[in-house]
């Protein structure tokens, strides 16, 4: 039984990777400049509208920056607040947040600022 949920924790860290691989580049580029954005500009917390304002050149259309700021909510970097305003998530901010690639999928975790990554098979990260 053991061997069984190890061979199906692969084949979904399997799944999480090609998934990834095959998403769409552009969204997942354009969520890394929105990211890069969000903390060299130190915006821990902002509205849309001055996000928007940043990255205008980038992204122009304001659909653009709500397609962004939703796959950043999903992935967990940011959250849309009770008044209006997100929330950069405090990982994001870290003293050397260049250190990782935070929006690459590992084959042994996901790419969520929420979650923690699981022990590998073999008990490596």
């Amino acid at each position: 039984m053991a061997d069984a949920v190890r061979l199906a924790e692969f084949f979904a860290a399997h799944y999480r990777a090609a998934v990834a691989t095959i998403g769409t580049d552009t969204a997942m580029e354009n969520a890394r400049y929105v990211l890069g954005v969000l903390t060299t500009k130190g915006m821990t917390t902002f509205t849309r509208r001055e996000l928007h304002r940043r990255v205008s050149r980038r992204l122009p259309k304001s659909d653009e920056v709500s397609a962004v700021l939703a796959e950043l909510a999903a992935l967990g970097w940011v959250r849309h607040g009770p008044d209006g305003r997100y929330e950069l998530h405090p990982r994001a901010t870290a003293e050397d947040p260049g250190r990782v690639d935070t929006l690459t999928p590992t084959p042994d975790s996901g790419v969520s600022a929420g979650q923690h990554g699981r022990e590998g098979v073999n008990g490596a990260r």
